[in-house]
């Protein structure tokens, strides 16, 4: 019988999200290039200081210069973020989930430090916390069923 070894390169702390975070997301870059396209449901599964790990019915390309935009709410708060692909699975036919990481600046990733790590304590304390998070299915929610 052989063991693997699962190695975790994340420097940072995740927060897993259950149930995920409901999110908008769209492609805002490609190869420094600016575009406008629309938006698409995603969950946030986890997310940290470095990056997240989402949910779609999309196959997106894990590639740097392809930056994604996401945008949330925690606690109250607006939260707009920006990362590319790094990783991709597919687990069920037709439902990809990705790794992210941040494309922000220090004081942005700073912030969403902040306001995790508030989510994190207020977390121990009660199960009532404010967020946009998903109430029925995961298939229903990310076809715009609600």
């Amino acid at each position: 019988m052989s063991t693997m070894t699962i190695v975790n390169n994340r420097q940072h702390f995740r927060l897993s999200l259950a149930p995920p975070l409901c999110s908008q997301m769209t492609i805002v870059k490609i190869n420094e290039q600016d575009i406008e396209i629309g938006e698409t449901r995603v969950l946030i599964e986890d997310i940290g200081p470095g990056g997240l790990r989402f949910t779609s019915l999309l196959k997106l390309p894990v590639h740097p210069h392809v930056v994604l935009e996401f945008e949330t709410e925690l606690l109250s708060t607006l939260i707009i973020i920006h990362g590319y692909v790094v990783r991709a699975c597919e687990f069920e036919p037709g439902l990809w989930q990705y790794g992210v990481k941040f494309t922000m600046d220090e004081d942005k990733l700073a912030a969403l430090a902040q306001l995790l790590n508030i989510f994190t304590i207020r977390q121990k304390k009660t199960s009532a916390l404010s967020g946009r998070f998903l109430t029925g299915t995961r298939i229903d929610y990310l076809n715009g069923v609600e």
